[in-house]
């Protein structure tokens, strides 16, 4: 049908497209525009037929890229439009590149990532582990320490690290070592007891929150844990062989004490206290 069209057809055509073409010859310099893109480019866009990467000024410099995503000044100077540009030889004198308005896709992206980000910082949830997040556990240890300081009820806190964490992510690719945390979480999510919490507070370290609980039992739950680790079997890792090395801190709560003291007591025992070593998969 094409061959049917006379070039005054097909200059219209190519004229009311609604996308921007720019033809280059083999000096890469414009040898046509077509209405759409002058119109888009403006007063800036006068003038073009001849120039060069090296002989326009500002943005224009980005209508000459390969291919890609560039940002164009819009015809009334105020705000950049987006725009999609690929490019395909002609002849063998002339390239042509075509130029697709994604503004609105652009906006729409963006908008898209600002709400995930919005709803990952109001999340309570940890996505590699399943246990609850920073912001969940302490969430959940928040109203605990209060009814302690008000009815003086039995409270403590077990924290876990991983110390070798770091030679753990060289050892291990990135979803091994997710699978490996989701192993270790599971293991110690069997042993809470309903009451309890458990939560993710950064990647190496764990917090259990646990509700009328004294430090004897506290402990006694930290040697169960440490005994249960110690049999662990990763099935998705069962041609490794590898030890974790494990710290855990604990402190039950004391009269007087807010979330930042009764956490620093534990944390001060955990990064103090002993590693042990645990063979995995062995």
């Amino acid at each position: 049908m094409l061959e049917q069209l006379n070039p005054s057809q097909l200059s219209t055509m190519l004229n009311s497209a609604p996308i921007g073409i720019l033809v280059l010859d083999s000096e890469d310099k414009i040898s046509w525009i077509n209405e759409s893109l002058a119109e888009i480019l403006g007063p800036r866009g006068q003038n073009l037929l001849g120039k060069s990467a090296a002989t326009v000024d500002g943005d224009l410099r980005e209508i000459f890229k390969p291919e890609g995503e560039v940002s164009l000044g819009a015809s009334t100077d105020t705000q950049a439009i987006s725009w999609l540009t690929t490019t395909s030889n002609l002849s063998e004198q002339y390239q042509v590149k075509y130029f697709v308005d994604i503004s609105t896709l652009t906006v729409l992206i963006n908008e898209r990532d600002r709400l995930l980000a919005q709803i990952q910082a109001l999340s309570i949830k940890d996505d590699a582990t399943g246990l609850l997040n920073r912001r969940g556990i302490f969430q959940a240890l928040e109203p605990q320490v209060s009814r302690s300081r008000r009815y003086e009820n039995l409270l403590s806190v077990l924290t876990l690290k991983i110390a070798n964490y770091e030679a753990l992510k060289q050892q291990f690719n990135t979803d091994e070592l997710a699978t490996l945390m989701l192993a270790i979480s599971q293991a110690l999510n069997d042993q809470m007891r309903w009451a309890d919490a458990i939560g993710r507070v950064d990647e190496d370290e764990i917090l259990m929150v646990l509700p009328e609980t004294e430090a004897n039992t506290a402990q006694m739950l930290a040697d169960k844990i440490q005994t249960h680790l110690s049999g662990l079997f990763v099935a998705a890792l069962a041609d490794k062989s590898f030890e974790i090395c494990t710290r855990f801190g604990m402190a039950q709560w004391q009269k007087g004490e807010d979330v930042t003291l009764l956490m620093r007591r534990a944390r001060d025992m955990m990064e103090s206290g002993a590693e042990t070593k645990v063979a995995i998969n062995a």
